[in-house]
């Protein structure tokens, strides 16, 4: 299938958004820079396929979430085939593991690094969930988090969506950072025992009684 020069622009400016908001930073990087790193002569390209800065985040996003979409939903049917949908780890997994997948050419995490600027500074909190909410959203990421809601009916709403985001700011920053903390002669596995370790800690403190 043949893909519209726009759709193949939009591409080329969502690449170069993310790899530069990874390494200078959301507020370091200008319209113009980004631009120029999708290889575009016309300066104003994002403002013409996206609007403005905080669409062009909106749009990397959800872009992202949708390509994970698949990978979710196998594994929330691997979870369900198992009777696991109640198990807080494994809902963490789905939400976690499925950014390993997403690289540039050189293996960095580029969309990670953009993501815990995303999620800490610009994302809108999560709001209550209800009935599923219409597309682009991603329907799985949207059900793994509600199972978890019911899962953690016990604690206020406020403190679940917090446990959430610090739960998932925290593997991404271990994801992002992984090389520091590896240890010499270590092997190639230390990656996926951080990310183990990182889990385990977010599932026990996510279940914690709150003493607000």
């Amino acid at each position: 299938m043949r893909v519209a020069k726009s759709d193949r622009t939009k591409e080329r400016i969502l690449g170069a958004a993310e790899r530069l908001f990874a390494r200078q930073g959301i507020e370091g990087t200008s319209l113009r820079e980004i631009s120029t790193a999708a290889g575009l002569s016309n300066m104003s390209s994002v403002q013409y396929h996206f609007g403005g800065k905080d669409e062009l985040l909106e749009s990397l996003f959800t872009h992202r979430m949708l390509q994970m979409e698949e990978q979710r939903g196998k594994m929330l049917e691997r979870a369900e085939k198992n009777g696991l949908l109640g198990d807080i780890r494994t809902l963490m997994e789905v939400i976690c593991l499925p950014h390993l997948e997403l690289t540039d050419a050189d293996g960095r995490y580029n969309y990670a690094e953009f993501l815990t600027q995303y999620l800490f500074r610009y994302r809108p909190p999560l709001g209550p969930l209800t009935d599923p909410p219409e597309p682009p959203v991603p329907l799985h990421l949207f059900h793994v988090q509600k199972l978890i809601r019911e899962r953690l009916a016990f604690l206020p709403e406020e403190v679940i969506v917090r446990r959430l985001v610090t739960g998932v700011m925290c593997f991404l920053t271990v994801l992002v950072n992984h090389k520091s903390f590896a240890i010499p002669g270590g092997g190639k596995g230390q990656l996926e025992a951080a990310l183990a370790d990182t889990l385990d800690q977010i599932s026990v403190a996510l279940e914690l009684p709150f003493r607000g």
